[in-house]
């Protein structure tokens, strides 16, 4: 059965593409390929709110970790606790998730996009 595929398929004239979608593919190719490589990601100038969302992150952890162990929680001065209750409110908090979860996507894609770049 295979033979007789084979010889069915060696009798079928050869497909050439059309002069024009040649010269369509050509010019598409080389429109890709004078595309100048993408702008790297400025680290610099985002670590200071990567710095900030770490250091939220690490307050929300240990004030979560307190809550749940029963500790009274430290006294502070009244400007620093109403600063507190504004920090951990959960507008706040939410919002700082929502900026650690779109600060971690956008470095999975401009990784993904700089491996891809290098290859």
């Amino acid at each position: 059965m295979t033979d007789e595929l084979d010889r069915a398929l060696s009798n079928e004239p050869e497909i050439r593409p059309s002069p024009a979608f040649l010269k369509s593919v050509m010019a598409a190719v080389e429109r890709e390929a004078a595309v100048p490589p993408p702008i790297p990601f400025p680290w610099l100038r985002a670590a200071p709110g990567i710095a900030a969302a770490v250091a939220i992150g690490v307050l929300v952890v240990i004030n979560a970790v307190s809550i749940a162990s029963g500790a009274a929680p430290p006294t502070a001065a009244p400007a620093a606790e109403t600063s507190l209750r504004v920090v951990w409110s959960p507008a706040v908090i939410w919002t700082a998730v929502g900026l650690l979860v779109s600060a971690a996507s956008m470095a999975a894609a401009t990784a993904a996009a700089t491996v891809k770049v290098r290859r």
